[in-house]
C-alpha cells in the first residue's frame, strides 16, 4: 500500500507477445495482485480498471479470437483459420485468465 509507482513498476507485466512467452501464467497474476497492492489507492471496483490490467497486446488477441468464435455458427464444427498470427491461441487464453482472475 505505499503507492510507490517505481517499485509497481518492476512488478509490471511484459508487453509484447514475445516477453509474455516466458512468464508463466500463474506469475502474471501474481504480478498483478503484487501491483495492485503496492498501489492499493488506484484500484477501482469497476470493469474498466480489471480490463485495464490485461496487457494491450494479450486484449487484442483475445478479442480477435472471442469474434471469431461468436461468428462461427453453434454447433458447425468448422473452423477458419486464424492466419498467420504471430501468438500462441492457447497462451492468450491462459494468460487472458490468470491477469482477469487476479
Amino acid at each position: 500500500k505505499s503507492g510507490n509507482k517505481t517499485i509497481a513498476s518492476a512488478v509490471a507485466l511484459p508487453d509484447t507477445h514475445f516477453l509474455l512467452e516466458y512468464v508463466r501464467p500463474d506469475f502474471l497474476m501474481l504480478r498483478v495482485i503484487a501491483r495492485a497492492l503496492i498501489l492499493w489507492d488506484d484500484v477501482e471496483p469497476s470493469k474498466d480498471w480489471v480490463d485495464a490490467q490485461v496487457p494491450a497486446q494479450v486484449r487484442k488477441a483475445y478479442e480477435q479470437m472471442r469474434d471469431l468464435a461468436e461468428s462461427l455458427p453453434l454447433g458447425s464444427g468448422s473452423s477458419r483459420s486464424f492466419g498467420d498470427k504471430d501468438y500462441d491461441r492457447q497462451a492468450v487464453r491462459l494468460i487472458y485468465t490468470h491477469v482477469i482472475s487476479a
